[in-house]
């Protein structure tokens, strides 16, 4: 019988995309009905009719779809048509509507108790990766079970298929609320393997918890940086420039491969910080990085043109990788010389 191989995350928060199952299939491919899927089908329908949630569609193409992991069995691998994304919400109900009476809204006694949080479990099941049998479904647990960077493989592709569902959700419902995923936001991730029936509703024959991802090693300056900086932001001593935002959506673009995007979105950060800084001469190392930067204004921009006309290049997304550091480390040095960190 076959195991399909899953991650699953598990988040305290809304991911945007309501509970039910959604089928993803690579880039470019016609989506058609398959043996792997018919199998799934099949478990999904046994669920609905037992009162579980299901339903959902196709999820819209948002952006090209992660690599499948590779591992050191990969000719052991049955290759099916799509994979299937579950989206779950388990816990606590959503608050009651309706609406309220001539009183207007009800009075909260002091001391009243927060309402529980409910949590949203996004599984990934890999039917473009089956374990037809016991013996490969027993490689593959060993291999994530003692090899991180399998592991690290799996996980990112399963997030990469969950931020396209987002993506495409955001897009769809006109919603600029609804955000990315990262690598740190799941309270939980999960990796293992089990029958449809099993993997379906969420459940699994084994699986294994993976560990969060290592964090970086601050010095206590480090830390207090961004605290002291927004402090002077809220007291009206600092401020935070529009073209920021910008930016920074140009990185995350890059890391959730919209290289079009971030080019654009760079370039119009760009011109717009040297707006905002209105010619201003500044001091020593400072003045020095903005004129260094300033040199590769029109490559800024002739990336932003190229985008337009079609997808860059591996050269020309490394080089727009390199100038989106730049620019984030200008506006660092800029924020923090001003408040004493060298």
């Amino acid at each position: 019988m076959n195991r399909f191989p899953f991650v699953q995350f598990e988040y305290t928060h809304s991911l945007g995309p309501p509970a039910g199952r959604y089928i993803v299939h690579p880039e470019e491919e016609t989506p058609e009905s398959s043996g792997v899927l018919d199998e799934l089908d099949q478990a999904f329908d046994e669920m609905s009719a037992a009162g579980a949630p299901a339903g959902g569609a196709t999820v819209a193409e948002a952006a090209a779809p992660p690599a499948a992991p590779a591992t050191d069995f990969d000719d052991d691998y049955l290759l099916g048509s799509a994979d299937v994304l579950v989206i779950r919400v388990v816990g606590a109900p959503p608050p009651k509507g309706g609406r309220f009476g001539r009183g207007g809204a009800p009075e909260v006694a002091d001391g009243e108790k927060p309402r529980e949080t409910s949590l949203t479990i996004a599984t990934i099941v890999f039917g473009t990766r089956l374990l037809p049998d016991d013996k490969i479904a027993r490689r593959f647990f060993e291999s994530v079970q003692t090899k991180a960077d399998e592991r690290d493989q799996w996980s990112r592709a399963a997030l990469e298929t969950l931020n396209r569902a987002v993506v495409a959700y955001r897009a769809c419902a006109a919603d600029p609320y609804v955000a990315d995923v990262s690598p740190l936001d799941a309270r939980a991730t999960r990796i293992g393997y089990g029958i449809a029936e099993l993997v379906s509703a969420g459940k699994w024959e084994k699986a294994i918890a993976v560990p969060p991802p290592p964090t970086v090693r601050l010095s206590r300056d480090q830390k207090l940086m961004p605290t002291q900086a927004m402090g002077m932001v809220l007291t009206g001593n600092g401020k935070v420039l529009e073209s920021e935002e910008l930016v920074l959506r140009a990185v995350l673009d890059l890391e959730q491969h919209r290289p079009r995007a971030a080019a654009s979105g760079l370039h119009a950060g760009f011109e717009l910080l040297l707006g905002e800084f209105g010619g201003q001469v500044m001091a020593g190392a400072l003045q020095s990085q903005l004129e260094r930067l300033v040199e590769q204004r029109d490559e800024i921009k002739d990336l932003a043109a190229a985008s337009r006309r079609g997808s860059l290049s591996t050269r020309e997304v490394e080089r727009l990788v390199d100038l989106a550091e730049a620019t984030g480390a200008l506006v660092d040095r800029w924020r923090y010389e001003a408040l004493g960190f060298a």
